[in-house]
């Protein structure tokens, strides 16, 4: 057995002295490698239960001070706490080592060491090189992760997962999903689904959004606010739950298969996955999936984007076509109706007289009241296709709106030169009655504004027939005669 010196044992006794000293003047060492880099003595307990996970929005009030106790900033009596998202190296290493160990109501003083600080460098003119600061930190509150940052999805993670990949969109997904709403469980179950078809296995968005932030292996707490995300004014009765409910869920994302990368695959592998794609949108398409389909459409053009040869682009661009008039045809059908117009555009700079894409057009500028450019839209479609009795149908429409409008600006000028011709014949009047009639001038302006609120409104409308079917009663020939037009057979019935 090795024997001491003394010089050994007096340099082990100094060191743990030294730690001693430490933990009595700083306290309990957090830091993560145990090396006196951030320590913390808690000065006003905390009452609240969990500490703030990363990613979470963080609120608190602080001041700093180098340890010659001179101060070099704080927030203490301001009204609004300082906010960051704890764990993302927002702020330096120690307050987030700090605040991770900390509860809602919580004061600590913290002494953070330069290498977790601000290190050889310092901070501008306050913080001097290789300086030990102390911070007097209170948190004040703290919610989950944003996921849209807007507060309407929000997470905390309960168990870390596996690196930093996250399910992208046609990941093959394998997850336990356990929602509640009011503490009573109305959902428990395993679901397997690919990552933005989450619906055909009854997921609510907001339960596939939050997996579409989550590693393997991670257990997540997700909050859903009323709305969009979650069941929305309607509500789930059978379920027991009302309108406008608040959900919360637990959810393990068991496992995930990432799709390929766009940058993974070949032109020719993006191609035959474009071409599936379509046809896998045409399927949901055709059974009133509008959402789902739109993201199988948003998938094949994405494939499609960036250099293709010229040999290449003759495979290409019919899949590229059909993928933006199919998008045309989901956003025509989800009341999109700008979004529709450009892919239109998009599709005719493929292929600059496609018919299909100038009517779906006309039908998306006739919802939003561009009449004239509907009109010739479909003057347009009207001459390649003479017999198309819909392409009539919305020019008629279109045309009688037109005219409607034309009649009602008339009306309208019309009165309003005659109320400025009423108006000068009655100052006229006043003007030269001596002395003045205030009383007689008092009844002309009268009279002027019961004119005024006499005159009639327009209450009639003409009905347009664009309620966004996608509907056309004749084929077109062109690169993408397998996209998701519709077609009205001889019993006045659709078929695909």
């Amino acid at each position: 057995m090795a024997v001491e010196s003394a010089s050994e044992a007096a340099s082990s006794r100094y060191t743990d002295m030294d730690v001693e000293n430490d933990f009595v003047k700083y306290g309990e060492d957090i830091s993560p490698a145990k090396d006196g880099g951030v320590r913390k003595i808690i000065q006003v307990e905390g009452d609240g239960k969990d500490m703030p996970p990363v990613g979470s929005k963080v609120r608190v009030y602080y001041s700093g001070k180098l340890m010659t106790g001179e101060e070099f900033d704080s927030n203490v009596g301001k009204n609004n706490p300082f906010e960051f998202e704890h764990g993302k190296g927002v702020v330096i290493r120690g307050w987030d080592i700090a605040v991770a160990t900390m509860r809602v109501g919580e004061k600590s003083l913290i002494t953070i060491k330069p290498e977790y600080a601000y290190g050889q460098e310092g901070s501008g003119n306050k913080i001097p090189p290789d300086a030990t600061l102390q911070f007097e930190i209170t948190l004040v509150e703290w919610k989950g992760e944003d996921l849209t940052k807007d507060g309407q999805l929000t997470k905390i993670v309960l168990e870390k997962g596996e690196g930093y990949d996250r399910p992208n969109t046609g990941s093959l997904c394998e997850a336990h999903i356990v929602g509640k709403c009011n503490d009573k469980v109305f959902e428990d179950r395993e679901v397997s689904f690919s990552m933005q078809e989450g619906s055909e296995e009854g997921l609510l968005p907001g339960v596939e959004e939050a997996i579409s932030h989550m590693c393997n292996g991670e257990k997540a707490h997700v909050w859903i606010q009323p709305g969009r995300w979650a069941f929305g004014a309607a509500g789930k009765p059978e379920l027991d739950i009302p309108g406008d409910a608040g959900l919360e869920y637990i959810i393990h994302l068991k496992k995930f298969e990432k799709a390929k990368d766009n940058w993974e695959l070949t032109n020719e592998e993006k191609i035959t996955t474009a071409s599936s794609l379509k046809e896998k949108g045409t399927k949901y398409f055709k059974e009133g999936k509008f959402s789902i389909a739109l993201q199988q459409y948003i998938r094949v053009v994405k494939l499609l984007d960036g250099y293709f040869s010229n040999e290449e682009k003759d495979q290409r661009d019919p899949v590229l076509l059909a993928g933006h008039l199919n998008l045309a045809a989901c956003y025509l059908k989800l009341h999109s109706n700008n979004k529709c117009i450009k892919e239109c555009e998009k599709a005719l700079e493929i292929e600059k007289e496609n018919v299909k894409a100038i009517f779906r057009r006309g039908k998306a500028r006739a919802a939003i009241n561009d009449l004239e450019l509907a009109k010739g839209d479909f003057e347009f479609v009207l001459q390649v296709q003479p017999n198309n009795r819909e392409v009539r149908q919305q020019l008629h429409a279109v045309t009688a709106k037109i005219k409607q409008h034309t009649a009602k600006e008339k009306v309208i000028f019309a009165n309003m030169f005659e109320r400025l011709a009423r108006r000068e014949e009655l100052e006229g009047a006043v003007r030269v009655s001596q002395p003045q009639d205030v009383f007689k001038e008092a009844a002309a302006n009268d009279e002027l504004r019961r004119e005024e609120q006499s005159e009639p409104s327009d209450t009639t409308q003409t009905s347009l027939p664009v309620d966004n079917q996608v509907t056309s009663s004749t084929e077109v020939n062109g690169k993408a005669d397998a996209d998701v037009e519709m077609q009205e057979n001889e019993k006045g019935g659709v078929k695909c």
